[in-house]
């Protein structure tokens, strides 16, 4: 066929004559119908593929999800199971430090209380001391005159002193309690202590002041020693520690030899 434009022979398939470049239309069309009937074919073969990665991802997805959900599922679930362990465990034990300790005042306080009332002090610790090693025993504390026989037992610890036991051999082994006996007696009485009675508070005092006389004449501790020792065993809550006043009196048993 023959360009319409320059009449020079061109191909019918040439969408445009290759001397002038005028377009020839039937072939422009051909050519844009293949054109677009491979993009159609190229879009389709692209969407199966896409779709395929995209169901196969789904897939991969949706199981990561499952497992996910199951992993979140265990781990509420296992700590919803120790949440229930621990809170029957607390109540469990809660309940059982409750009937140890109801069981060890109906058993032992009312023999305490019947030698305190009978003013034997001396027998009343002897009594504190052969049960404190008993199941419940911690509940001691929460007998009524228990911290003023915790001064009494200061007081009869420092007066070891005065009876003259004190061999070289057992000053080294009490002397740092003897110390911290009598420490706590001196300084903790002058606390206000509600927890005793008027006439506890008055023995204790006069234990204090003995207990005073005692370190001044037998271990040559005057009052300002003491302070010293006191204030370099509390922290800033007043807590008495006894490591550090067994430092001092390991530190004085040296100077002694």
């Amino acid at each position: 066929m023959y360009c319409g434009n320059c009449g020079a022979e061109i191909s019918a398939d040439d969408a445009y004559c290759p001397y002038c470049g005028v377009m020839n239309a039937r072939a422009a069309e051909k050519e844009y119908m293949d054109k677009l009937e491979d993009i159609r074919e190229d879009t389709e073969k692209l969407g199966a593929e896409s779709g395929k990665q995209t169901r196969t991802g789904i897939r991969k997805s949706g199981r990561l999800a499952v497992r996910i959900i199951l992993i979140i599922a265990a781990v509420v679930v296992g700590f919803y199971a120790l949440y229930r362990f621990l809170d029957y465990q607390f109540v469990r034990g809660n309940a059982d430090e409750v009937k140890e300790e109801a069981a060890f005042k109906a058993e032992y306080f009312p023999q305490l209380d019947a030698l305190y009332a009978e003013g034997d002090e001396a027998a009343v610790m002897a009594y504190l001391n052969e049960i404190g090693g008993e199941k419940g025993a911690y509940v001691l504390n929460t007998w009524v005159h228990y911290q003023y026989m915790t001064y009494y037992m200061d007081y009869v610890s420092v007066c070891r002193v005065k009876k003259g036991i004190m061999d070289d051999a057992l000053w080294e082994q009490i002397y740092s309690e003897i110390l911290y006996d009598g420490i706590e007696l001196i300084y903790q009485t002058k606390k206000n202590l509600p927890e005793m009675t008027r006439e506890e508070k008055e023995k204790a005092k006069g234990y204090r002041e003995e207990a005073e006389e005692i370190f001044a004449d037998y271990l040559s501790l005057d009052k300002s020693k003491l302070d010293e020792i006191y204030e370099g065993s509390i922290d800033d809550g007043g807590y008495l520690y006894w490591s550090k006043i067994d430092e001092w009196a390991e530190r004085t048993i040296k100077e002694r030899h």
